[in-house]
């Protein structure tokens, strides 16, 4: 009986503990904890299963602002390789994400912060080459007179092009 009260005590002692800190907890151990699906079932299916099951824990106990926790694939499909992260995001909201942290990124080292931004805003225009780069060579391609070699060949001269003239603007 004195077993069976300390084994009692133990654990209730270990339930507050865990209570105190359920938010680390959740946030740190269930990506550990779901780690066996991507090792043991190594698919692309398992690792956007892994994020499913990641993200909706994160919803559902509200560990991290929920906002955070919609930008999750964007981050995860990529670095899991369950997409590129063209697939994820577009050149426009790459862009987006990327515009406040360089022009945060200027401040500290004196430089105005259009100098950074707008290098950043050109090169994200840049995507010629393929059918997915932008809406316009979506549709184009659609139509079914281009294969992606005669679109490759068309854009790669427009992009070096573009690159040398963002070079050149930033060094001037």
């Amino acid at each position: 009986m004195l077993w069976l009260n300390l084994k009692q005590s133990m654990m209730a002692s270990a339930l507050r503990y865990v209570s105190k800190f359920k938010s680390f907890v959740i946030l740190f151990f269930t990506p550990i904890l779901l780690l066996p699906l991507i090792i043991l079932v190594p698919t692309k299916f398992a690792r956007c299963a892994y994020v499913i099951f990641v993200m909706a824990t994160y919803w559902c106990t509200e560990v991290i602002p929920l906002a955070v926790t919609a930008l999750l694939p964007a981050l995860l499909f990529p670095l899991l390789k369950v997409l590129d992260s063209k697939q994820c995001t577009s050149n426009v909201a790459t862009t987006t994400l990327f515009l406040p942290i360089f022009a945060s990124m200027s401040r500290p080292i004196g430089l105005n912060p259009l100098y950074v931004m707008l290098p950043c805003t050109l090169s994200a225009s840049f995507a010629f080459m393929l059918p997915v780069a932008t809406p316009p060579n979506a549709i184009v391609f659609a139509n079914g007179h281009l294969k992606v070699s005669d679109m490759v060949k068309a854009g790669i001269m427009v992009k070096i092009i573009g690159v040398l003239c963002v070079f050149l603007a930033i060094n001037t």
